[in-house]
């Protein structure tokens, strides 16, 4: 409340007033912000947390594709909340299980496929270390799998990487000549590489200091 200038209708001292609008909005920007709409994003990155969790769950059983085009429109739908998905899924890929990681990539790759997400691709790139480090990423051989699951994480995220840094310019080569942008499960990591200018030439150099001469073929589905 504020003190008005003139006295009260006793004259005996000053009347209390309300403040005006503008004050009042002033206020909330020095408070952080309307409540309602923190309440908002908070929920938004609830359920984008939620999402992440449903799609790199440890069960040993293929990714629903609906999970992931869920995530997608959440992300899109709520731009804010994109730097704190991409943190959350580069985190997942610090779990010990081999098919946790391998579904955190290939979440990474889809979402990063999707022309509308380029904010989620920069977001990314900002973690390309911990990506190039799966790329060459190695453990005991599984009793049944043998090398295999080890294979596609490495796999997984070269596929990752190609998708953050090539994304754009191919999606733009695309429109230009008329092609439609692919969408997940077109083909492997280099199904759109031919038009990929300086950004696929990027990629193809971090796939390089990952250790990419030891390309061999190890991507089922989308399964773990």
């Amino acid at each position: 409340s504020i003190e008005s200038k003139e006295p009260d209708e006793q004259g005996r001292g000053w009347t209390t007033l309300d403040p005006a609008p503008s004050a009042r909005g002033s206020q909330r920007d020095r408070d952080g912000g309307d409540p309602l709409a923190r309440v908002g994003e908070m929920f938004a990155k609830f359920s984008s947390r939620s999402k992440i969790d449903a799609v790199t769950s440890s069960k040993d059983e293929p990714t629903p594709v609906y999970a992931l085009q869920e995530l997608c429109e959440n992300l899109i739908a709520n731009p804010s909340t994109t730097e704190s998905a991409a943190s959350y899924l580069i985190a997942r890929l610090q779990n010990k299980s081999v098919i946790v990681k391998q579904k955190a990539l290939r979440a990474i790759k889809y979402v990063a496929s999707k022309p509308d997400c380029s904010s989620f691709r920069m977001a990314v790139q900002q973690h390309a270390g911990v990506l190039r480090e799966h790329a060459s990423f190695s453990c005991a051989a599984d009793p049944m799998k043998g090398s295999r699951p080890a294979e596609q994480v490495r796999q997984a995220a070269k596929e990752a990487i190609h998708a953050i840094y090539s994304t754009d310019s191919s999606s733009s080569a695309s429109r230009g000549n008329g092609h439609a942008m692919q969408g997940f499960g077109s083909g492997g990591s280099g199904a759109s590489t031919s038009q990929g200018g300086d950004e696929s030439a990027r990629a193809s150099s971090m796939f390089s200091k990952a250790g990419g001469g030891r390309e061999r073929s190890g991507s089922g589905g989308v399964s773990g």
